[in-house]
């Protein structure tokens, strides 16, 4: 019986014991931020392996035998944290099973961009032919702006690509024509990229640990438009308006006008055609806004001033 007894144990010390040598899991090469890692366990024949990650990795390839390739996407101020898990086994033979941590520090030791895109603004007061979309950002503490990149679609598929500049805001601004919405020239999203650096070595704003001078990071942000046109009749209407409002509807068929006062009232409703003018001679000197609205699904808001 103790004969018996000291077998089992000692069937049960070896396979612990291969449990923690045949799955010790080593590493080939060093993951970072910007070069993938290897890690691998021992190959025996007749062994099937079964790796899984977790956390903000990736297995880039290798999956099924003793040795993977381990990657990451994201940039190089966040911190790479999470585990790697080898289960090797074979028929008949108990299972083993292991595990390594990784954990590699951002450039900043935090896990954030020191600017913050917040939204995406389509403006184009007084008729200008020209658009202006514009960015509010938020740059914490010891942060500066560097670019920023719009990048503007049209719904006829063409991108373009444009260097913004700071407004007297200083919020990343461009101010770009646009072609005539009925040849599929309209602006339908718009992209910004705005890039900015640490030349203060400070830390993040929820951060400790100070970043390294010189550090840089951008945020993007994106927004679709319904249509946004600089050739319709709104954009071509001349401020101020005496006593009548030209619209050139540039071959829309009809169009519904509304004007409402800056409260909110409606003043005025019309129905035009193309070339055709609103009489605004009962309306009294100020700013007003008027919203064009079509049955092919135009739809435009500006303002106007009107000054006699």
């Amino acid at each position: 019986m103790k004969k018996i007894l000291f077998l089992v144990l000692f069937s049960i010390m070896s396979i612990s014991s291969y449990a923690q040598s045949g799955c010790s899991i080593g590493t080939i090469t060093q993951l970072t931020h910007n070069n993938d890692g290897v890690y691998s366990v021992p190959a025996e024949t007749g062994y099937n392996y079964f790796w899984s990650v977790t956390g903000n990795m990736n297995i880039v390839s290798g999956q099924g035998t003793n040795s993977i390739t381990v990657g990451t996407s994201v940039s190089s101020t966040v911190t790479v944290s999470g585990s790697i898990y080898i289960t090797k086994y074979k028929e008949g033979v108990a299972p083993c099973c292991n595990e390594t941590s990784i954990n590699i520090p951002g450039s900043s030791g935090g896990t954030s961009c020191g600017v913050e895109v917040s939204s995406v603004e389509e403006l184009n007061v007084f008729g200008n032919e020209n658009v202006m979309f514009h960015s509010p950002i938020t740059l914490q503490l010891g942060w500066a702006y560097v670019s920023s990149v719009f990048t503007v679609t049209y719904d006829n598929g063409q991108v373009i690509t444009y260097t913004g500049a700071l407004n007297f805001l200083n919020n990343p601004q461009i101010t770009i024509p646009v072609n005539d919405c009925t040849n599929g020239g309209a602006v339908i999203n718009v992209c910004v990229t705005v890039t900015a650096n640490n030349p203060s070595g400070r830390a993040y704003s929820n951060q400790k640990v100070p970043a390294p001078v010189g550090n840089t990071c951008s945020d993007t942000k994106c927004r679709d438009f319904f249509i946004v046109c600089g050739t319709s009749g709104l954009n071509k209407l001349k401020n101020p308006v005496k006593n009548q409002l030209r619209l050139e509807l540039n071959g829309l068929k009809q169009a519904e006008v509304l004007i409402y006062d800056y409260s909110g009232n409606l003043k005025k409703r019309a129905k035009i055609t193309d070339a055709q003018s609103v009489d605004v001679s009962d309306l009294k000197n100020g700013l007003y806004i008027v919203k064009l609205s079509s049955k092919d699904g135009l739809v435009e808001t500006k303002k106007i001033q009107i000054q006699r």
